[in-house]
C-alpha cells in the first residue's frame, strides 16, 4: 500500500484519546491512509495496547525517554 494520507499523532500518556483520535484518521473514506503514532514514554500501556490493534496501517515511534513537544 501507497498511502494518499500521513497522519503523525504524538502522544504521551493520553491512551483514551489515542484511540478517538486513531478510529478518527483510520476511518477516512477515498483515501489510503497510514498513521504514526509518536509515543514519548508513555507509561500507561500505550505500546502494547497499540501491538494488540494489529492494524498494519498503523506504525509506532517509541521514545524510551521523555523527549517534549513533538
Amino acid at each position: 500500500m501507497t498511502p494518499d494520507v500521513s497522519v503523525v499523532i504524538p502522544t504521551r500518556g493520553r491512551r483514551e484519546l489515542l484511540s478517538c483520535a486513531l478510529a478518527t484518521a483510520l476511518g477516512q473514506e477515498g483515501v489510503e491512509v497510514e498513521v504514526v503514532v509518536v509515543d514519548d514514554a508513555s507509561a500507561d500501556g500505550t505500546t502494547g495496547w497499540l501491538a494488540a490493534g494489529g492494524d498494519p496501517r498503523v506504525r509506532l515511534v517509541r521514545h524510551s525517554d521523555r523527549r517534549g513537544v513533538a
